[in-house]
């Protein structure tokens, strides 16, 4: 799995704290840093889906879920459509 990449982990490694960089992230990105985590997470997904035979929890756990369900349920949210369905029309 992925490195630590809690608000907290990146806030200290930038030293700022926790709500300045959230603040700041949103600011000159304009999602929060949580939505790009996490669409960032969910387009390697797609990568891993279309381009490897892994599992999905494979996958999952590879873009940093440790709960299968979580990542698909964030999963459905971006594509409209579950992973294994998702590879099945990409391929």
């Amino acid at each position: 799995m992925s490195d630590d990449i809690s608000l907290l982990a990146m806030a200290n490694e930038a030293t700022l704290s926790a709500t300045h960089l959230s603040k700041a992230f949103k600011n000159s990105v304009g999602v929060s840093l949580l939505q790009y985590v996490i669409a960032a997470r969910m387009d390697l997904a797609s990568v891993y889906l279309r381009t490897t035979e892994l599992s999905v929890a494979t996958i999952s756990w590879r873009v940093g879920y440790d709960d299968a369900s979580r990542f698909n349920q964030h999963f459905k949210r971006k594509f409209k459509t579950t992973p294994a369905t998702f590879r099945s029309h990409s391929a």
